[in-house]
């Protein structure tokens, strides 16, 4: 009876130790479930938050800028020949104008003083050629048809006079010295009537000469009097055409010369134009035709559409700046105003794009980070993995991949932890 008791006691000993073991072990497991539950989470919150994009297929869109100004697409100017007091100055830079409006009042004085002494050549050279026009005329020739016909009668009785002595001899009645005389008096009278006829032909092509020079030359006052005809018009200097005022170049007391252009003025009526400075590479990009956006800054951000309508060399920057004038719609428009041109041009199609913040440098070679999945104790978990591409042309949005990509890929695009090969993530929406 004894031994029995002290054998349950034993068994009661041991069930007891089991318990506490299993209960201990039960809660080993649990802390330890609780502790990589608790770990992996806190692990969670520190991990990198990325967000990715599968690459796509098109073409890149060039935006080409260039800041410029609004210039009528023509403009009128008007010199003076002669140094004229300006006496006046009747309009001011940018005001609008009216075609015949009086714009400037200059002092003509010496002009005027200077037109009379040139009128009075004018009459001695007109006088001139008409007195060579006269001696043109038949009766100017008289003296040299006098002159001809008294040569051609001498010259016909000489002629008589040897045919006379050589028919004397002939018939023996005259010697042969007669006849010798005779011949060489008649050569003598032809050729004088010769030189009267070449006298006359040499008098005629003279006077024609003197009169087609005597010609030109009233042509050619002719032609400087109305230039000093038309400088008195700068008396009351008017507008051209209808347009806005771009240049005064002499204000008022100041002396007017052919320096500069008295003024310069856009003409309105035949629209305007925007000219902007683009990079010469950028340029190169675009052809006539092409459509445009320009935004003024007097519009306060209103845009207007234009079309390029010619694509030159700067004057200012040749080699780097090209000037790139567009054509707009003259829209409360007076020439001058500045702004901005913007112009968008497709590229040829890529096969594979991916967003610019999704392409990494390291050195010459470029790379980006691509997901992947990996099977973990708690599921499926993503790593990165950094690859090499070889890159090409870009625009401000995208870059075109020309290797080293597939469609299939999850590229990262964004992330807001630095990445390196093979660390886990997470998605930025989980």
């Amino acid at each position: 009876k004894g031994v029995a008791v002290l054998q349950t006691e034993a068994h009661s000993a041991n069930s007891d130790k089991k318990r506490i073991i299993g209960g201990a072990m039960a809660v080993f497991l649990t802390v330890m479930l609780l502790l990589t539950f608790f770990s992996n989470t806190l692990n969670n919150f520190l991990l990198p938050r990325v967000s990715w994009e599968n690459p796509e297929s098109g073409p890149l869109v060039k935006e080409i800028s260039g800041a410029g100004r609004v210039r009528a697409k023509k403009t009128v100017d008007r010199y003076v020949e002669s140094d004229m007091k300006v006496l006046e100055v009747a309009v001011g830079i940018g005001e609008t104008v009216k075609k015949g409006q009086r714009m400037l009042e200059l002092d003509t004085s010496k002009v005027e003083e200077q037109l009379a002494n040139e009128r009075t050549i004018w009459q001695q050279k007109k006088l001139n050629a008409e007195k060579l026009a006269e001696g043109a005329a038949a009766e100017g020739m008289r003296s040299y048809d006098g002159a001809i016909e008294a040569a051609l009668a001498n010259m016909e009785k000489a002629e008589r006079d040897y045919e006379n002595a050589q028919a004397l001899y002939e018939a023996g009645a005259e010697a042969k010295v007669k006849v010798t005389d005779a011949g060489a008096a008649y050569e003598n009278a032809r050729l004088d009537h010769q030189k009267a006829l070449d006298s006359k032909a040499a008098a005629l092509r003279n006077n024609k000469r003197d009169l087609q020079n005597a010609r030109y030359e009233l042509e050619m006052q002719e032609r400087k009097l109305q230039k000093l005809e038309k400088e008195m018009e700068f008396g009351h200097a008017a507008a051209p055409a209808d347009g806005t005022v771009m240049e005064l170049n002499f204000p008022e007391g100041s002396v007017a010369n052919a320096s500069k252009p008295l003024f310069v003025l856009a003409d309105t009526s035949e629209g305007f134009e925007f000219c902007a400075a683009v990079d010469s590479e950028a340029a190169g990009l675009l052809s006539v035709g092409d459509e445009a956006e320009v935004s003024l800054d007097s519009l306060e951000g209103y845009t207007l559409q234009g079309t390029v309508s010619e694509i030159a060399e700067s004057a200012e920057e040749r080699g780097v700046k090209k000037e790139v004038v567009i054509d707009i719609p003259p829209e409360n428009l007076i020439g001058g105003e500045s702004g901005s041109a913007d112009i968008k041009k497709s590229t040829e199609a890529y096969g594979t794009l991916v967003p610019n913040s999704a392409v990494g440098q390291e050195m010459l070679d470029y790379f980006v980070y691509v997901l992947q999945e990996k099977k973990g104790p708690l599921g499926n978990e993503l790593f990165v993995r950094r690859v090499k591409v070889t890159k090409g042309d870009s625009d401000n949005s995208n870059t075109a991949v020309l290797s080293g990509l597939s469609d299939y890929d999850r590229v990262v695009t964004g992330s807001d932890k630095p990445l390196s090969d093979g660390m886990r993530v997470m998605l930025e929406n989980e």
